[in-house]
């Protein structure tokens, strides 16, 4: 019973606390490969490596982050 409480807490605890990433727009909309795009938003992680972009199949490079862009 104590394990099941525990496994609770966490899932509710990540529910309450866990804040999903939201976009709100992509500027610009297209451009060639290496045009610098900005994704703008809310819930975005300060830390580059923490936000993991793709375009298709294609990986971006976050260069920078702040909680309403990258």
């Amino acid at each position: 019973l104590k394990s099941i409480f525990h496994l609770f807490f966490l899932l509710f605890t990540n529910f309450l606390f866990a804040q999903s990433p939201s976009i709100s727009s992509i500027s610009p909309l297209s451009g060639d490969v290496g045009t610098t795009v900005t994704i703008s938003g809310s819930g975005f992680s300060t830390t580059e490596s923490n936000n993991i972009v793709f375009f298709g199949s294609t990986q971006g490079n976050v260069i920078s982050a702040t909680t309403t862009s990258l």
